[in-house]
Order: structure tokens, then sequence, then C-alpha cells
């Protein structure tokens, strides 16, 4: 089966193959969309804590008072309400994945 699926390629090196290879255009578009995708929910996922800790400030007491005397709510706070939109967001590709499945959109 191996010798099947190797038919028609090459079974030895050449310096044209790696310049092929980078020549082809399709890997350098790859990655930019790798980047656009998994940049901004990297950043979502590092800072959900710190914009959390963000709606917890009184905006009546900013003008008055310095920064850090209206934090809002604290460091373990914040970490703790930046689970249930990860919670959500299993539960709701679990659940749509059996759906899926269950209908047979998947095999």
């Amino acid at each position: 089966m191996l010798k099947e699926d190797t038919q028609g390629l090459a079974t030895h090196y050449e310096a044209k193959f790696v310049w092929q290879a980078l020549s082809d255009y399709k890997p350098y578009i790859l990655s930019v969309i790798h980047l656009g995708l998994f940049t901004p929910g990297t950043a979502i996922a590092l800072f959900l804590p710190t914009i959390i800790n963000s709606l917890g400030k009184q905006e009546w007491c900013l003008p008055y008072t310095g920064f850090m005397s209206c934090a809002g709510y604290s460091a373990a706070i914040s970490q703790l309400l930046s689970i249930p939109p990860y919670v959500i967001a299993c539960v709701t590709a679990i659940s749509g994945r059996s759906f899926m499945s269950y209908h047979g959109q998947f095999s």
C-alpha cells in the first residue's frame, strides 16, 4: 500500500526540491491565516482576566482617587470569572459535535 502512495514521487534529494518548496506561495498564505486566526484568540485568552478586572471598577471613583484604589475585582476573582466563557465554549463544542454526529454529518 505504501508503494502505491509513492507513485510518481522522487526518491532522491535535489537542491531544486528545496527551492520549489520555498518558492511556493501556499505555505506563506497558510502562515498568515494561522497568525490571523490564533493570535487574537490567544490575546483574548491571556487578557480576559484583565478585562474582567476592569469591568469591576467603579467609574465614579476614577477621577477623584488613584487608579489602584478602585481596582475592582481581585486577581483571584478575575481568574475565576474568566472560567465560565470557556466552560460554555466547551459545552457548545461538544454538544454541537454530538448533534452533528447524531444527524450523520460526521462519520
